[in-house]
């Protein structure tokens, strides 16, 4: 899902946020964020994902928590609400729900609100790696929730339960409605827009210095895209559309060139690596290569009307989201494979908050419907390999579960063998393997072999992180 948070927290991530409602690709935005995360240990095959069928539900938590509501004042937790986003660290998960309350859980117990004031409401959650930090965007009452705040909190504070001790970032910029700001884990930027003077900033992520701005009201939209670009896409001409990749460092020109258009609505645009897709619609995904100008297209049938595109970035490759089903595709618009016994629950934006991509990009995760079934019975987690489209894997593969009955969002830890499942009715399960001691399941072996010096209850080895520092 990690997976981003997206090619783009990949999170999904990114993810763009817009005040007062749903935002344009933010969910698949924070689902990259979280794919893209630097690799971690994880499955060596599919053999690997055999003990998935031994998982049991190790903890269950309510996010609608009548005591919590009592000590926190959070107005949110009045009413249920579906959880639509999960981000975990190492040890630490937090899930959001459509409220717009965070809540962090460690060990089995709830250790922190990431609402810091009873009035913010949160948007959205991204686990930055390069501070070792939860980032919040969020809303606040104050201003009729009118414009995104967001903060860096460490995930030290986090565990002791000081939400209150992040750091505000972005201060400086304005970002009312349609202002916005995404993040982009596999480049380790973020990017602004400032509605009031249509400026963009680019920012670091390790610690949220800004290393440039763009400023031209012919620019109707900029993404982080590949590992080093910045796609800028122009308003559109009558016949064409001007597209300009830029340096991701420091803004420097790549490449430019003018798109020709039909007369239909551009509904698709992304760079992956060196290749610019675009949809109109009723149309194609076009493919252009934007070093050479040579083109592809997605051949008519074999990609219908998608909700949704994920760059398989370690692969060169793409996956599609159309109706209910997943398929990869090559660059140059082969459709490579689609994916066996599978049917996901849902289509659209929602999918993808029900996918989980390892870091590897060569398994998917996904929350899937029972053939032939009544869907009150619930549907199956689904284990896919990327590389031959056979389901590997099945939780839930004989008698419908009741956790499984409605979920709403999906993860999965790679460090620690633990599968994350958020339902509609706002609550959150941690599913990992038995087999142990009586009330201790994380002494459970990992589902994998772990990298050399790596433990079942930690990530491979890896440089410690320092606090961030703030402009």
């Amino acid at each position: 899902m990690h997976s981003r948070k997206r090619e783009r927290s990949v999170v999904e991530a990114w993810r763009r946020h817009s005040p007062g409602g749903s935002s344009r690709g933010a969910i698949l935005q924070a689902l990259a964020a979280r794919e893209i995360a630097p690799a971690r240990a994880g499955p060596s095959g599919a053999a690997a994902w055999g003990s998935l069928a031994c998982f049991g539900v190790e903890s269950e938590f309510d996010m609608h928590d009548p005591e919590a509501l009592r000590l926190f004042r959070l107005p949110q937790l009045r009413r249920r609400s579906k959880v639509i986003e999960i981000v975990c660290s190492d040890d630490v998960v937090v899930a959001l729900t459509l409220s717009g309350v965070a809540c962090a859980f460690k060990d089995g117990r709830r250790v922190a609100f990431l609402n810091v004031t009873p009035d913010e409401m949160v948007r959205s959650v991204l686990f930055n790696r390069r501070s070792a930090s939860f980032v919040t965007v969020s809303t606040n009452r104050a201003d009729h929730f009118s414009s995104l705040h967001c903060r860096s909190t460490l995930v030290e504070w986090v565990r002791r339960g000081e939400p209150e001790a992040g750091l505000p970032i972005f201060q400086q910029e304005e970002l009312r409605w349609p202002g916005f700001v995404e993040f982009d884990e596999v480049s380790c930027r973020a990017v602004t827009f400032s509605a009031a003077d249509r400026t963009y900033g680019i920012w670091e992520l390790a610690n949220f210095s800004l290393l440039f701005r763009l400023r031209d009201p012919e620019i109707a939209e900029v993404k982080a895209a590949a590992r080093n670009a910045l796609l800028v896409v122009h308003r559109r001409k009558a016949d064409a559309m001007r597209v300009q990749v830029l340096s991701i460092a420091d803004g420097t020109s790549l490449h430019d060139l003018e798109h020709p258009l039909s007369a239909a609505r551009v509904s698709r645009i992304e760079l992956f690596d060196d290749r610019l897709l675009v949809q109109q619609e009723g149309g194609p995904i076009r493919i252009t290569d934007v070093r050479t100008r040579a083109t592809f297209q997605v051949a008519a049938g074999q990609l219908q009307a998608p909700s949704s595109t994920l760059h398989l970035y370690e692969r060169n490759l793409f996956l599609a989201v159309s109706q209910r089903a997943l398929a990869v595709f090559s660059l140059q618009g082969d459709r490579l494979l689609g994916m066996e016994d599978h049917t996901l629950w849902c289509d659209g934006e929602s999918a993808m908050s029900n996918l989980y991509v390892t870091t590897a990009q060569d398994f998917v995760l996904s929350y899937c419907a029972r053939p032939n079934t009544d869907r009150r019975a619930g549907g199956t987690i689904n284990v896919s390999s990327l590389r031959t489209g056979e389901c590997v894997a099945k939780l839930a593969a004989g008698a419908p579960l009741p956790e499984l009955a409605d979920v709403t969002a999906l993860s999965f830890s790679e460090a620690r063998s633990e599968l994350y499942v958020g339902s509609r009715k706002g609550s959150l399960f941690v599913w990992s393997l038995f087999g142990v001691a009586a009330g201790d399941s994380r002494e459970a072996k990992p589902a994998w072999p772990l990298d050399e010096g790596a433990t079942p209850h930690s990530p491979t080895p890896s440089p410690p992180h320092s606090p961030p520092t703030f402009p």
